[in-house]
């Protein structure tokens, strides 16, 4: 299984609406992916990017 990669770089998004300004990039492969809180708490606390399957989650805002 692949190490778990900290989401540390974000693509800036613009024209998608106020909601969405910058999405995740995946730590492992560079490409555009999405984080859900949702899938995260079930497998523990990270979540599968769907280009590579590498393993990321995203570091606390402490």
């Amino acid at each position: 299984m692949k190490e778990k990669k900290p989401i540390t770089e974000y693509d800036e998004i613009y024209g998608l609406g106020d909601t969405l300004s910058s999405v995740p990039l995946c730590p492992h492969c560079g490409e555009w992916s999405y984080y859900t809180t949702g899938e995260a708490e079930e497998n523990g606390g990270y979540t599968k990017c769907p280009f590579c399957g590498g393993l990321m989650y995203m570091p606390n805002s402490d």
